[in-house]
């Protein structure tokens, strides 16, 4: 990792995440989540990219204040999704680009977001098992 904190900043998030499945039926799907996320932080496998092609910032940050090598490529040509990449059994979608977000509202947004998303699909799937 380039950034000690990529892996980090949704620490910050937990309490929210948890209160969010705060009821018991989510206990089980909770502590899952918390445990991939420990196994997958040790080490994680994240690494940043720029969009903006010689960004002057990126350079004195990432590359000895200028004496480093940049590699552009073309997204479409490396056939890589939008999306964020996660664990699966299917290689093609353990890869994925999504852009960060530094906003802490904005951040704060995606995460219910998700857990929503997250939420509505369990309770989906637990109808389904009745």
């Amino acid at each position: 990792m380039n950034d000690a904190h990529e892996n980090i900043w949704i620490q910050g998030y937990f309490p929210t995440i948890k209160k969010y499945f705060a009821d018991s039926k989510y206990k089980k799907l909770l502590k899952e989540s918390f445990d991939m996320f420990e196994w997958n932080s040790h080490p994680p496998f994240i690494f940043c990219l720029s969009a903006i092609p010689d960004l002057l910032s990126q350079w004195r940050a990432y590359s000895q204040d200028g004496q480093g090598v940049s590699i552009g490529f073309t997204t479409r040509n490396l056939k890589l999704k939008n999306r964020l990449p996660g664990p699966n059994v299917y290689a093609d979608r353990t890869l994925g680009l999504t852009n960060v977000e530094y906003d802490p509202q904005r951040q704060r947004k995606k995460i219910l977001d998700l857990c929503k998303t997250v939420k509505d699909q369990f309770d989906t799937a637990g109808q389904k098992d009745k």
